[in-house]
């Protein structure tokens, strides 16, 4: 997102016309959502899968009788 606003500021890009400005603009959206994607699957994970050499106890599966 700060590549965004860099570029709606005139701050970066300032020689480009405005074909190419909408085209980094297409980047930075692109890259923003790949990261913010990766960051929502890391955040879904169980922490357990992180720890290397760390076991997790047993689940026991609960029958219920009918």
């Amino acid at each position: 997102m700060g590549g965004i606003a860099l570029l709606e500021l005139g701050m970066i890009g300032k020689s480009r016309n405005q074909m190419d400005k909408l085209k980094l603009h297409a980047i930075f959206v692109a890259i923003f959502l790949v990261v913010a994607h990766v960051a929502m699957i890391f955040g879904i994970l169980d922490p357990q899968l992180m720890m290397a050499g760390a076991s997790a106890p047993p689940v026991e599966m609960q029958h219920s009788s009918h």
